[in-house]
């Protein structure tokens, strides 16, 4: 793959990571609008890896770098419902109240059949599982899916 077909391959991966994030924060802001009024809210978040050379290198980041050729990359999305006062950026809190899901999004790396190659997914499962909370408040209200789902 020459340099112009990387980047551009690159720029895509981008786009992508930037569409979903904003696909998911659309889907959660009935959600959160809801928890808001409870002091409760849904973060949604994308989260990188990369893993340099040495062990030390090896980090999630909050902010995205640019992917170099023929190192891994990897891009997670995170969505958090936790109380207002808690904050998936805040790296002291140790509190253990609040629910967060975690699903790869998109990656570059080392492959079984094709070698080095581009990967993305759809965060399937996560819609699905919001879904289901989602239907739950609806049915039982929001005391039920603050009791089930342990975000007290």
């Amino acid at each position: 793959m020459n340099k112009q077909k990387f980047e551009a391959k690159c720029q895509d991966l981008y786009a992508y990571e930037d569409e979903m994030l904003a696909k998911m924060t659309e889907f959660v802001k009935p959600l959160n609008d809801e928890l808001n009024n409870h002091d409760y809210k849904v973060e949604c978040h994308l989260m990188w890896f990369y893993n340099d050379e040495t062990e030390a290198d090896k980090q999630y980041s909050l902010e995205r770098r640019n992917i170099i050729y023929k190192k891994p990359y990897l891009c997670r999305m995170h969505v958090t419902l936790c109380h207002v006062s808690s904050s998936f950026l805040d790296e002291s809190n140790d509190d253990e109240h609040g629910l967060m899901y975690i699903e790869g999004l998109t990656a570059y790396g080392m492959t079984l059949l094709r070698g080095w190659a581009f990967s993305r997914w759809a965060c399937g499962r996560m819609t699905k599982s919001l879904n289901k909370i989602i239907k739950d408040k609806k049915r039982f209200g929001f005391d039920y899916i603050v009791k089930k789902y342990k975000l007290d």
